[in-house]
């Protein structure tokens, strides 16, 4: 038994809470699918289309076997090389622990993993969207919740948890501190319930 408590200590002290917490992400109700893993979940979803779950970088960071595709969409663009390991590693941490700085810098980071290869037109909209926001945001994903309109998206955003939504395209963030997905709820994806 002291061995199983100590592997989970060491998996927390190693990794830290992105290790040994779990984040659930799914495409319900448009497709039955669900999956589990620890880290950052992202969503892409484009109505009865397609969806697509990301977990952590998506190979993207330095090294990674995506890094350079990655750095020349983001530099077509004239979108800044964010440090992904970085950003991984702060959304991770609790949301009562993020700053305006966590959300403005770390979640557009993770918003571009999240896009880059399947809605890259939408990466300047979104990461303006988190930039002009990020005060309400931050409130937002660090308490209950709150939706508001931003441009031509919704967005929907609660503790450890950002939605952006535009007709039948959304893109969802949730880290380990996202509420469950209780199966109440589930035919309408959302942050804030």
């Amino acid at each position: 038994m002291w061995i199983v408590r100590g592997c989970i200590v060491l998996m927390w002290w190693i990794g830290g809470p992105s290790v040994a917490l779990a984040t659930v992400c799914d495409c319900r109700p448009e497709f039955e699918t669900d999956a589990e893993a620890s880290g950052v979940c992202s969503k892409i979803k484009d109505d009865k289309k397609w969806c697509k779950l990301k977990f952590g970088s998506g190979a993207v960071q330095p090294g990674g076997e995506r890094h350079e595709e990655f750095a020349r969409v983001l530099k077509s663009q004239a979108l800044p090389q964010f440090d992904v390991t970085m950003a991984l590693s702060q959304v991770a941490q609790p949301p009562e622990e993020w700053t305006v700085a966590t959300v403005r810098d770390h979640l557009s980071a993770m918003f571009t993993v999240a896009l880059w290869d399947t809605a890259p037109e939408r990466l300047k909209p979104v990461l303006s969207i988190i930039r002009d926001a990020s005060e309400q945001l931050l409130v937002a994903a660090k308490g209950d919740g709150k939706s508001f309109k931003a441009g031509s998206y919704e967005v929907d955003a609660a503790k450890g948890c950002v939605q952006l939504i535009d007709g039948t395209f959304a893109v969802m963030l949730r880290t380990p501190f996202a509420r469950p997905l209780a199966p109440s709820i589930r035919s309408e994806p959302s942050c804030a319930r």
